[in-house]
């Protein structure tokens, strides 16, 4: 997809015609041609399998536990990605009241940013799996060290993806545009970047970690308050008080990502893992959620103890800790 959107790209736009709007139809049309292709490959593969008959031959609505679970946990989350993208576009506001070339530079980082942030961003997501995998299953212990080391790993990539940006340098700015103007003030900010990378790439995990517990109204909670009562005033303040440049206000989104950073590690460390895991296996059975491999254990149990009839029941315990470790 990336391929084809860069081809087409370079073939399209030095024609005299081209405009935004030909780049937009080049993004939505591959865009289309792929989501085809991705869900092709996926029924061709049999991945649905499992999932027509919950899809069309029932009704969820009427499981309003379930609904009412659902919805706790997207309405944060929708909030979460608005206030995450919210602050951004909102900071673009304040930051034309400096000039269209500071304009031209937020839009240049943001950028920079987003290509930060997409190369940890499945980190943290395999990591919120993997811990609501063990929480789910009653393995607190588990779902602690796997949240730890997953905080350990990120902070390992981040480091080495800030050190790629270092060993760029000054050169990383002509790749994005060839003004002098915008090249300086993207390398005045390059110093700043790598240091929100740190701390936004701890805090992204730290986030779906604290949400994989099931708190998401907390992670968001604490987002929306560095957000809005740090991050945004201090923007303002650099700004229409001080009356600074473009890297004051990389300095105050990079703080605001250290206050969420230092808030949600707080939650992790003083987290009670194993009345977390009890709390959401009663949600599940409350419910009727089950993981597929709950399935899977039950039915390897089952067929363990049609093929011995003599196991007793501390057998049968010491088999489900050691499925529930795999």
């Amino acid at each position: 997809e990336i391929i084809g959107t860069i081809v087409l790209l370079s073939v399209l736009i030095p024609s005299p015609n081209a405009t935004l709007v030909t780049v937009a139809i080049i993004n939505l049309g591959i865009s289309f041609v792929f989501y085809a292709i991705y869900f092709s490959w996926a029924v061709y593969k049999g991945w649905f399998d499992s999932f027509w008959e919950g899809i069309f031959h029932s009704f969820a609505f009427k499981n309003k536990k379930a609904v009412s679970n659902l919805l706790r946990t997207a309405v944060p989350l929708s909030i979460g990605t608005f206030l995450e993208y919210g602050e951004w576009e909102l900071l673009t506001f304040f930051i034309a009241y400096m000039g269209p070339a500071e304009v031209a530079a937020w839009s240049l980082l943001g950028s920079v940013w987003s290509l930060f942030e997409s190369a940890t961003n499945g980190l943290g997501s395999a990591a919120g799996v993997r811990v609501a995998y063990h929480l789910g299953k009653g393995n607190a212990t588990m779902a602690k060290k796997s949240a730890y080391k997953s905080l350990l790993l990120s902070v390992l990539a981040a480091c080495f993806i800030t050190s790629i940006l270092f060993m760029c340098g000054r050169n990383l700015s002509t790749w994005f545009t060839t003004d002098a103007t915008l090249q300086h003030m993207l390398n005045d900010c390059i110093p700043l970047i790598g240091l929100g990378n740190l701390t936004m790439t701890f805090g992204m995990v730290s986030w779906s970690l604290v949400g994989a517990q099931g708190r998401y109204r907390l992670a968001t909670g604490i987002s929306l308050v560095s957000s809005w009562l740090i991050t945004i005033p201090m923007a303002i303040i650099v700004i229409f008080g001080l009356r600074l440049d473009l890297t004051s206000v990389v300095g105050a989104v990079v703080i605001g990502y250290s206050t969420i950073s230092a808030a949600l590690a707080y939650v992790l460390i003083r987290s009670d893992w194993e009345r977390l895991s009890k709390i959401i296996l009663e949600l599940n059975a409350l419910t009727g959620e089950v993981y597929s491999s709950d399935e899977e254990d039950g039915s390897s149990s089952s067929s363990s103890e049609s093929d011995s009839s003599d196991s007793d029941d501390s057998d049968s315990e010491d088999d489900d800790k050691v499925s529930g470790l795999r």
